[in-house]
């Protein structure tokens, strides 16, 4: 476990009990801090490095200049992650990053594994606000009036690919592959299914499902599928980090098939590789949709900070770390978590993110965004499919 701000031991406590609750203030010369946890179990580095890089640009960028002169940003702003590859390794950083007193504003965590394990841990305090970045699990909605996620809900994600697949391949048969050991593939696919039950009945026998083995291949019956041209387009519900091994295997067949994906896949160089090679279409649903009048601000600070041109995975990140910094400038008076709740919840509606405003249900849950169809085009990424 790394922690690139170790002055926590130094930390003063100040705390008084009132209703059951802790309630944290940060001392008159100590920063209130923001947490910033991940961990390698699932999404692997670069993935991670892409969103963290993001948030940073939103947070330091947005973050008013009063705040700056009286703090650091480094000292604002605590990151710690877990690369060993415990399945665990979400929650130990988030237990952590919670012990600090000074803690005002806990966030990162983006996977579906990392972001189910920490809201469990947070779900019963109601003085702590969680913003996980890019988390789409139908279940974070169900977590708390405090638990929030940069990403679209996985129920929004589901409805774009059903309506994609009308639009590119109605009346034309789906192989949607999933794998079962994976926390965000397998709610997509349910969250597939729930949609699926809702089209007319002589349509839902177009969707066949299937599962890649332990070794990421797909197994023997589906393979027999595709060989004997019974499936038309690809329905893949899995990370990016996942499908290398697939990818490999489908590059195998005689038949090359278009398939529809999720918006993480652009940031993966092993897949933009595959990717670049094929001559069937690969699309997708994106928020962030480079090029559109409300990405540009993001899109220049990007380029100007770190001189490489936007990729929308990380637009989440940019788009927590705007928030995060928004809710601080919002504070009066003395940072507390409960404040800081507060101050989030005086407007849930935020400016000058990757697509422009974001806006939050009441209650808790995912960044209510539209969703766009992209594809994929060779040294461009994804772009905004032609009607």
């Amino acid at each position: 476990m790394s922690d690139t701000n170790h002055s926590f031991l130094s930390r003063f406590i100040f705390g008084i009990f009132l209703s059951g609750f802790v309630v944290v203030s940060t001392e008159a010369n100590e920063p209130p801090v923001v947490g910033y946890g991940w961990a390698s179990t699932i999404l692997g580095k670069d993935t991670q490095e892409s969103l963290m890089l993001g948030f940073e640009l939103g947070f330091s960028s947005t973050l008013k200049s009063e705040l700056k002169k009286t703090f650091p940003i480094s000292k604002i702003l605590r990151v710690m992650s877990d690369t060993s590859g415990s399945p665990l390794g979400a929650e130990k950083v988030a237990r952590q990053l919670l012990l600090d007193p000074n803690l005002v504003f806990l966030t990162g965590f983006p996977s579906s594994h990392e972001s189910l394990l920490v809201s469990n841990l947070v779900q019963n305090q109601n003085d702590t606000l969680v913003l996980f970045v890019a988390s789409n699990h139908q279940d974070l909605s169900m977590r708390g009036p405090n638990v929030f996620s940069s990403g679209e809900s996985m129920d929004q994600i589901a409805e774009s690919f059903l309506q994609i697949s009308k639009k590119r391949f109605g009346g034309k048969k789906a192989l949607v592959i999933s794998n079962p050991r994976a926390v965000y593939s397998v709610n997509l696919e349910r969250a597939l299914k729930s949609r699926i039950l809702e089209i007319p009945l002589e349509l839902r026998q177009n969707f066949v499902f299937a599962n890649i083995d332990g070794s990421g291949r797909l197994k023997t019956d589906s393979l027999e599928q595709l060989l004997n041209g019974t499936i038309d387009f690809l329905i893949i519900t899995m990370y990016s980090d996942d499908a290398d091994t697939l990818l490999a295997q489908l590059k195998g067949l005689p038949k090359e098939y278009p398939f529809i994906t999720g918006g993480a896949w652009e940031n993966i160089d092993p897949i933009r590789r595959h990717a670049a090679r094929r001559k069937e279409p690969i699309y997708s649903a994106m928020s962030f949709v480079k090029g559109s009048p409300d990405s540009l601000n993001y899109e220049n600070k990007l380029k100007v900070k770190f001189g490489i041109d936007p990729l929308g995975i990380a637009s989440y990140g940019f788009d927590a770390g705007v928030i995060a910094a928004t809710t601080l400038n919002r504070v009066k008076g003395p940072f507390t978590r409960a404040a800081v709740v507060k101050a989030f919840r005086e407007d849930l509606c935020f400016e000058k993110t990757s697509i422009g405003k974001v806006c939050f249900p009441k209650d808790g849950g995912h960044a209510n965004k539209k969703l766009y169809e992209v594809i994929f085009k060779k040294g461009e990424g994804f772009v905004r499919a032609k009607p």
